[in-house]
This record gives C-alpha cells, sequence and structure tokens, in this order.
C-alpha cells in the first residue's frame, strides 16, 4: 500500500510540475462541474447559505498561446436552494394568497402578526459569453475570466408558516430588541418543514434571467484547472422569494437577486504535445582581427581569404587559427582619478495642484490632482477622504502626479495624502466643502388642470405645497377597461379594470371583454365575515348567491382591516427623562423596550407624590402627556394644563375613494387608521386621477332631496346640467359641527354657555365642562382641610368637588373631635400625617409633634451627643431638628459629646420611672442639664426609695386606645406623669367605656 500511494504522489508530481509548462496544444472543448453556496438578495433578509451544484461546457473561439485576450462561449445546468428569514415583523397586507386565507381559510395572517420566510428550489439554464485572459494562463497557468449571459430559471417558492399540528404559528410570543435575538426565538418556534406554497395572481413557475460573474483559477494538471467562481442571477420576477415588491417603497429595476459561489472542476482536452522554440537565426563569419601595427621581430601575416557563402543550406564556417599568435605591443593607458559623489537623500515632497477652490455647489464631482516628486511606486502613497483610504480605483498615479476624480460627501470633506520612501515622508491635506440642495420629485398641479411629474429643490417644497401639489410621481394616466377575468385555478370570474395594452394577454386565457355573466353556482366574492358567537372576524370567499345572508348578519366585502392591538407603557422622554403612560400598538413595543421603557403604569416616585397631566407647549401649542410633583400643579393649572391624558389626536389622510354602487371616484379625508380598509377595496392615496378617455372635473354637489353635499368627479360635458342646479366647482367646504357645552371658568368657576367645535370636545370634557345648558351646581358638604391641619365643614358646588377631592378633602362633615397632626414615629423618626382625637393634642405635643402639614416642621440637620439605652456610652449623631425633644427625653445633649465632656457640669442622681412601668422605678446617674426633661415626666431627685412607695388608685386612659380605660395602682410620685397625658384619680366607671364616662371615687391625693 505504501508503494501504491508513493506511486501517486510521484505522478501527481510529475504532473502538477508539467502543468505549468506551455507545451500543450489545448482542444476547444472544456467540460466543467462545480458545487457551491447560494444565498438571495430579495425582499426577505438572506438565511446563508444553501447548497447548488452544476455543470458547464465550454467552446473557445478564441484561445492561443501568444494572444492577451480569449473568447468563449459555455453552456450552464445550476440546481440549488436558497433560503430567507425576515426578521422585521411584518404588517402590511399579505399580498400571497397561500398565507392570506385565500387558498386556505385555516391560514390567514392577514389579521395576525407575521415573520416572512421562504425556500426556494431554482433549476437554472443559461448561455454565457466568457472573456479570459489567456497569455496569463498560457504561461503562469493562471486562470481569470470575465462572463455576462442570459437564460431561464425555473423556480418553485415555499413558505414555512405551519407547525407540525397544521396550526399557525404565533408569532406574538417573539419578544427581542435584537436581530439575534429574533432570529433564534424564530429559530426554537419553526420546525423547518417548508410546508406550504406561496401563490398569487403573477406567479410564474419559468423566468428570464440574465446573469454576470467572474472567475479565478489556477492549473494543477496539463488536464485540469481548479476554479473559484462567483455568479449573480437577476430573475425577471419579484415573486422569487414569495414577497411583493412594493414601487412605491423602493423604486428600483432590479427586484429579486440570488448568487451563487462556487469551487469547481475544469477539464481542458488535450490533443497534443509540442515544444515552442524560438526562431532560428543564421550563423554569420567570423572576422579576424588585424593588428595596425606589428612588431619588427616577426614578418608580416596575411589573413587568408574567406570562401564565398554557398547558397543552398547555410553550413557553419570554422574558424581558421592563425599560425603564431598575434601580439599587440603593449598600450600605456594613463590613469586619472575618479571620484564619486553620493547623492544627498531625498524625502518626498507633495504639493497640491488641483483644485484651486475649497467650496463646490450642487455639482460635487471634484478633480483633484497632487504632484509627488521622488516616488516611483504608487504602493508608497496612501490616499484619505474624512480619515478613510480611498479605495485604489478611484485614483492613480502617473508622470508623478495622483489624479482622482472623486464625488464629495454634504458638508466638509478633508483629503490627506501621505508619500514615503527611504528617506522619509511627507504629507499634505485638502479641505474641500460640499454645499447641495437636494432635489424631490412632485407631482405638479400644472395651469390648465393637468398633473406632471418634476424634480423641484427641497427647499421650494413648501411654496409648491401651498399650491396642492404632493410629493412623489404623478399616479400614470393608463387608460384602463374593463374585462371579465378568469382565474387559472380556481376558475372563478371576476370583473377587473387592467391597462388597455394588457388586453391581448388576458384575451389569449379566454378572459372576456365587459361584465362578467352571474353564474350563482360559481362566482365568488370577498367578504369579511363576522363570527356571531365569538364576534372573530376572519376573510372568507363566498358565492355572491348567499351574499344577501351575510350582510344581514353585518358582515361587510372585501377583506377585514387589519386590527390594531395597543399596549400600555411608561414612556420616558429621551430629553427630559419625564416618564408618561401613553398607549402604543403592540408592535413597536420591541423599539420602546429597547430605548428602557417599561409596561404598564409609571411608578410614582416614593420621596414626592407625582399626578399625570396634559401639558400645553407654551411656545408651539403642543399637547403632551407629563408626570410631575403635586406640589406644581397650580403653576401648571394657571397656564392651561389639564388633569389626566391628553385626548388622542386622529390624524386624517386625503384618499381617492371608488363608490361601491356608481364607481364614481371622490376625493374624501379619512382618519389614518382606516387606510387599510379602504385599500382592500381599491381605493388609492391622493388626489383621484382624471380619465384620459373623457376629462373630469370636481364639483360639490348638494343632493336635491337632502340637501346634503359631497365631493363628486364629474364628466366635464355634464357640468351645465350641475351647474343649473346649484352645484359648484372644487370640493365642498369641510362643515365644522358645533356643539352647545356648559364652560367652566379655570380662574372665576363661573358657568357659561358656550358653542364649541365638536371636534374639540374632549379638551373641554377633561377640564369638568358639560354638554348642554348650565344648571345651578348641587350643593355638597365636604371636610375641608385647612392650612393648619384644621379639619372644617364646608359646603361646596359639586362641580368644585374634583379640585378638594385632589388635596385630600372628604366628602361628609367632619369629626369636630379630630385634628389633623404632623406625627413624629418615636420607633423610626419618620414623619407621618395622621388625625387624631382633640383630646389626645396633649400628649402627642409632649413628643414634639405640631398641628397642620408635615411640611412646616423645621427639619434642619443638628448635630447632638446620644447616650445610648443601658449603657455609660455615648456616641455624636446628626438628627433632624424635629426630633430634638425626644433624644432630650433620654439624656441626649445638644452638641458633639468632645463638646459637651469639656463643658459637662456636674452629675446628679435620679430615681427614674420607666414609660409604661412606673412601678418599676430605676437609679440613674445622669447630667444635670438633663435633669428638666426627666422631671417633666415624672421622676424624682435622689435614689429612689427601697422600701415600698406608697400607692395610689387611677384612671388610666392608654394612648392611642381612649375607649378602653383601665383601674390600675401606681406609686404615688408616678402621679405628674400620668395626670400629663390625661390619667384621672380613682376607678374607671366599669359600666361605660369612653373618657366621659369615667367616675373617679376620690378627686384628691391624700
Amino acid at each position: 500500500m505504501k508503494k501504491i500511494l508513493t506511486l501517486l504522489f510521484l505522478v501527481f508530481f510529475h504532473f502538477f510540475t508539467q502543468a505549468q509548462n506551455h507545451t500543450y496544444d489545448y482542444g476547444k472543448v472544456k467540460l466543467g462541474f462545480n458545487v457551491g453556496g447560494t444565498f438571495q438578495s430579495t425582499d426577505i433578509s438572506t438565511k446563508l447559505f444553501g447548497l447548488g451544484f452544476g455543470s458547464t461546457l465550454e467552446w473557445a473561439i478564441h484561445e492561443n498561446s501568444y494572444s492577451i485576450f480569449g473568447f468563449s462561449i459555455r453552456g450552464r445546468y445550476l440546481h440549488a436552494n436558497v433560503y430567507g428569514n425576515e426578521y422585521n415583523l411584518h404588517t402590511q397586507p399579505i399580498s400571497n394568497f397561500s398565507i392570506n386565507g385565500i387558498d386556505n381559510s385555516n391560514l390567514d395572517y392577514s389579521n395576525s402578526p407575521l415573520y416572512i420566510n421562504n425556500k426556494t428550489i431554482l433549476d437554472e439554464l443559461s448561455l454565457e459569453a466568457m472573456l479570459k485572459f489567456n497569455k496569463l494562463y498560457y504561461q503562469k497557468g493562471i486562470l481569470f475570466y470575465l462572463f455576462l449571459g442570459a437564460g431561464a430559471t425555473g423556480y418553485e417558492t415555499l413558505t414555512n408558516q405551519l407547525d407540525e399540528s397544521g396550526l399557525m404559528y404565533d408569532y406574538s410570543a417573539i419578544n427581542a430588541s435584537t436581530k439575534k435575538e429574533v432570529i433564534n426565538q424564530l429559530k426554537d418556534l419553526r420546525d423547518n418543514s417548508y410546508e406550504t406554497g406561496f401563490t398569487g395572481p403573477n406567479l410564474k413557475s419559468w423566468v428570464f434571467t440574465p446573469t454576470v460573474g467572474l472567475g479565478l483559477g489556477y492549473r494543477v494538471a496539463p488536464i485540469l484547472t481548479i476554479v473559484f467562481e462567483h455568479k449573480i442571477s437577476l430573475p425577471q420576477t419579484d415573486y422569487f422569494d414569495g414577497q411583493l415588491y412594493h414601487p412605491e417603497k423602493d423604486p428600483a429595476f432590479i427586484k429579486d437577486i440570488y448568487h451563487y459561489t462556487s469551487l469547481g472542476f475544469r477539464f481542458n482536452i488535450v490533443r497534443k504535445h509540442h515544444v515552442e522554440t524560438e526562431p532560428e537565426t543564421l550563423p554569420t563569419a567570423p572576422t579576424t582581427y588585424v593588428p595596425t601595427t606589428t612588431p619588427t621581430n616577426n614578418p608580416p601575416t596575411t589573413t587568408p581569404p574567406v570562401a564565398p557563402t554557398p547558397t543552398g543550406t547555410p553550413t557553419p564556417t570554422p574558424t581558421p587559427t592563425p599560425t603564431s599568435p598575434i601580439t599587440e605591443p603593449p598600450v600605456t593607458v594613463p590613469t586619472t582619478p575618479i571620484t564619486f559623489t553620493e547623492p544627498k537623500p531625498t524625502p518626498p515632497i507633495v504639493s497640491i495642484i488641483t483644485p484651486t477652490i475649497t467650496t463646490f455647489t450642487n455639482n460635487c464631482s471634484v478633480k483633484i490632482e497632487i504632484k509627488i516628486e521622488h516616488i516611483n511606486n504608487e504602493k508608497n502613497i496612501q490616499f484619505y477622504q474624512n480619515n478613510e483610504l480611498v479605495p485604489s480605483y478611484l485614483y492613480y498615479f502617473q508622470s508623478g502626479v495622483l489624479h482622482s476624480t472623486i464625488n464629495l460627501n454634504d458638508g466638509l470633506n478633508i483629503f490627506k495624502v501621505i508619500a514615503r520612501n527611504e528617506n522619509g515622508k511627507d504629507e499634505k491635506e485638502l479641505k474641500l466643502t460640499c454645499q447641495t440642495d437636494k432635489t424631490i420629485t412632485i407631482c405638479h398641479n400644472n395651469n390648465d388642470g393637468t398633473k406632471s411629474s418634476i424634480q423641484i429643490k427641497e427647499s421650494e417644497w413648501l411654496q409648491h405645497q401651498n399650491h396642492g401639489d404632493v410629493k412623489g410621481f404623478c399616479p400614470s394616466n393608463r387608460k384602463y377597461i374593463d374585462i371579465c377575468h378568469i382565474d387559472s385555478k380556481t376558475g372563478v370570474k371576476t370583473k377587473i379594470s387592467i391597462p388597455e395594452k394588457d388586453w391581448s394577454q388576458h384575451q389569449a386565457h379566454g378572459d372576456n371583454l365587459g361584465d362578467c355573466a352571474l353564474d350563482i353556482s360559481t362566482k365568488q366574492i370577498q367578504i369579511c365575515h363576522t363570527d356571531p358567537v365569538s364576534g372573530q372576524k376572519s376573510n372568507l370567499l363566498i358565492n355572491e348567491g348567499d351574499w344577501f345572508a351575510h350582510a344581514t348578519h353585518g358582515d361587510t366585502r372585501g377583506l377585514c382591516p387589519r386590527e390594531i392591538k395597543y399596549i400600555d407603557i411608561c414612556h420616558i422622554d429621551a430629553k427630559t427623562g419625564v416618564k408618561t403612560k401613553i398607549s402604543i400598538p403592540e408592535n413597536e413595543w420591541i423599539q420602546h423596550q429597547a430605548h428602557g421603557d417599561n409596561l404598564g403604569d409609571c411608578a410614582l416616585d416614593i420621596s414626592t407624590k407625582q399626578i399625570q397631566i396634559c401639558h400645553t407647549d407654551p411656545a408651539s401649542g403642543q399637547k403632551s402627556n407629563l408626570l410631575i410633583n403635586e406640589g406644581d400643579w397650580f403653576a401648571h393649572a394657571a397656564h392651561g394644563d389639564a388633569k389626566g391624558l391628553c385626548p388622542r389626536e386622529i390624524k386624517y389622510i386625503d384618499i381617492c375613494h371608488i363608490d361601491a354602487k356608481t364607481g364614481v371616484k371622490t376625493k374624501i379625508s379619512i382618519p389614518e387608521n382606516e387606510w387599510i380598509q379602504h385599500q382592500a377595496h381599491g381605493d388609492n392615496l391622493g388626489d383621484c386621477a382624471l380619465d384620459i378617455s373623457t376629462k373630469q372635473i370636481q364639483i360639490c354637489h348638494t343632493d336635491p332631496a337632502s340637501g346634503q353635499k359631497s365631493n363628486l368627479l364629474i364628466n366635464e360635458g355634464d357640468w351645465f346640467a350641475h351647474a343649473a342646479h346649484g352645484d359648484a366647482k372644487g370640493l365642498c367646504p369641510r362643515e365644522i359641527k358645533y356643539i352647545d357645552i356648559c364652560h367652566i371658568d379655570n380662574k372665576t368657576k363661573s358657568k357659561s354657555k358656550i358653542s364649541i367645535p365638536e371636534s374639540e370636545w374632549g379638551k373641554h370634557k377633561l377640564h369638568g365642562d358639560n354638554m348642554g345648558d348650565c344648571f345651578e351646581d348641587e350643593k355638597i358638604t365636604i371636610c375641608h382641610k385647612g392650612q393648619e391641619g384644621i379639619l372644617k365643614t364646608i359646603e361646596i358646588p359639586s362641580s368644585q368637588w374634583p379640585n378638594h377631592a385632589a388635596h385630600g378633602d372628604k366628602i361628609g362633615s367632619c369629626d369636630e373631635n379630630l385634628i389633623s397632626i404632623c406625627h413624629i414615629n418615636q420607633n423610626s423618626g419618620e414623619l407621618e400625617q395622621i388625625e387624631i382625637p382633640q383630646d389626645q393634642w396633649t400628649q402627642h405635643q409632649n413628643h414634639g409633634d405640631i398641628i397642620g402639614s408635615c411640611s412646616n416642621i423645621d427639619q434642619t440637620i443638628i448635630t447632638i451627643c446620644h447616650q445610648k439605652q443601658n449603657s455609660d456610652e455615648t456616641i455624636t449623631k446628626q438628627i433632624p431638628k424635629y426630633l430634638w425633644n425626644y433624644h432630650l427625653s433620654h439624656g441626649d445633649k445638644m452638641g458633639s459629646c468632645e463638646e459637651n465632656e469639656t463643658n459637662e457640669s456636674e452629675k446628679i442622681t435620679i430615681c427614674h420611672y420607666p414609660p409604661g412601668n412606673s412601678g418599676n422605678p430605676q437609679t440613674l446617674i445622669i447630667p444635670q442639664s438633663a435633669w428638666t426633661a426627666h422631671q417633666a415626666h415624672g421622676d424624682s431627685m435622689g435614689k429612689c426609695q427601697e422600701i415600698e412607695e406608697q400607692k395610689i388608685t387611677i384612671c388610666h386612659i392608654p394612648p392611642g386606645n381612649n375607649k378602653n380605660p383601665q383601674t390600675i395602682e401606681i406609686p404615688q410620685s408616678a402621679w405628674p406623669a400620668h395626670q400629663a397625658h390625661g390619667d384621672s384619680i380613682g376607678e374607671c366607671d366599669s359600666n361605660k367605656g369612653g373618657k366621659n364616662n369615667i367616675k373617679p371615687k376620690n378627686g384628691k391625693i391624700n
């Protein structure tokens, strides 16, 4: 086995070494096989790669070893698969019958989220012309060629839109913000079955296909060349990927393209082996050198005569040998020393020749010439435009000058040239400015009433817009005819309008001019059917005879409008950072999520209460939803802002509407969200195109019966009849409907009856206005919280209640015994706005609470020396000033502990009665400065007596639970503290609860 492998290697090595010798005469025929990958450039993003393979048969028309170029013709066959996988959510009406419910009602994505995909199986037959570099191939074995051709492509396009159970995919589950995440989720969702074939009215199985490409190969053996090739095919269809082309979005001539990159094996047919030699040259007779001076020692020697050259085959004449050598006398040559001066190293020199100006307007294709000295090789030059290398094919270096004709970008362009040699470098910078006024295409209204597509400068658009011109090309004024079209698959006959030039093609397929004869059993129409149980809408094809039954149940003709699902999100404004709750179409959620928005309501800032308002910009008048601090509301209200979300503005667009009964076209304005429904019925955006066969004019028609006005397009010859009945040329003025409302003035709160346009009602409703006449407001009783927190029962008009509710007032009478205070939580130190019975105020006042709003409390930070509980250790800490009384009662001191140590006075001993546990007195040593606070709570000077202190019976009112009095015994010394909290001497009356029913037995202390 080893010997066989060695032999094979030697044979291959022999062929490889001989492959580069141009000693072979190649035949005219070359046979090739190739395999590679395919991908598409279409309306659907490609999914790299599909597998392809094919073969070629080449005939060399001009080919030899001395010509620089050669020319061949070859035939090609290619079989391949290409794949597409769209990662953008599809929102336009679906053009393919196979997935919009027309072919199969169970497969209908026309009202559902959809991600398009395709698998296209193709077979291509083409004939191609090849331009080859012959001399390079014959002498170096390198094959380089370009080719151009045309042929036909047969294709079948499939899509994967059903799962293993035959159900539609739920694309609403796709929730991602990047292309990679979307593709990964689609990969997990689909089963790659490609079970559904795309269908459509313009779908063809074979299409004309131009091709173009290039190849690069290397000869590894006399008969074998390995070739790397890339081919581009342009099938003349927009259904190659199954997706309909939209010229209004992309007016490109080339629609769908597929590419094939392959590795091929090209076999040469060798006819014979020969050796190419250079042409022979005839030898010349040698000449004998005869010196002019002979030495005196030797006799003169004569040269024998040369024999004449025969005319036959030339035979070289032998050189005669002299009988004695010829010796020349020595010649003395004077020697002069030669001095060589070493050239001085010269670095490159760069200088700008053209352009001589730096600013260009509109025509920004500029010729640049830069002189570069001491550089011989273009590789030593770097040419930059805006810090990016300029491709080498955009400039060339000749006779010491760099030449380039290049297009400038809008604005400033900075060019830089760097030249280097072994002695250094030089560089120059050139700044050129391009000022362009972009042009746009518009449909212009001419003075004679006709329209024409023209290009104008973008700065002139507003002037044209004011005269009724519209952007884009004018609709083509083609002449249309009505025919009865027969669908090639279903056999259903449909009346359609086609350009007159297409009639021959339809006639060849059996279509007829005019209306279709009714055939109740076969003629079908497209309707939007509403399920009577679920209310779900779906597209159906029904027999025309069944239409009336469907119409009575509320069904409509044409495709169902696509329902847009809205979701509520909390949107963060990119400039202000303000959070606003808005509603958006569900398919826009991924975009908002990427910018940090959240689903649902906006969370309120815990530190400050916020409210939702509709804010009006004072400069532009634009309205926007804002979340503001509640304290800022009055400033906004003074400028006319309103609470709540702004009413959604409805955007209107102009369309050419076709009346379903009369066929009359009328320009009308509709809400933008109703466009899909009108589009499905054949309406068009913009103005109605005039029928070229008869001039039409726009009139405002008044119905003689109802007096209603409507816009109509009529034949110009019918105008006099309409004018006689009072109709007017042009569009009808839009009627503004007014309604009467009862308006409340924001400042005075007075009511007045006014008339407003109906479209403004939403804004007035948000401010509390009512429809109809004004009536005297019903008075209601509320509990109003005053500035100091005092609750007061007042009567207000019912219309003013929303303003009071926003400030925390309540409907109904106040409990006169309640007051509003700012309470200091003894555990957490937090401020709490609470309401308490008035008789508990003394107890709260002792703890530092205040009447009224917490905003009135002094929250200045102060430094204190804090005494830790059950310890002599002290620490310096900072607290809000409102907590000082609480700390003072525990023995803390104002200022840092270090300051207090230097100013510490003599400590004293007291008997401390813990609050809530006065029966357990404790002897404490405290600073003399803390004695006042302890004395206020009932502590006494000196040590606690070890003997049992005399006790007294009191009626104790627990704090916060005054309706549950308790009879307890306390030391007599603890009585002042209980008395300060509202307790009384004697037993409580056990028959009745509440403080008002307490009947102490003793009124005085003995």
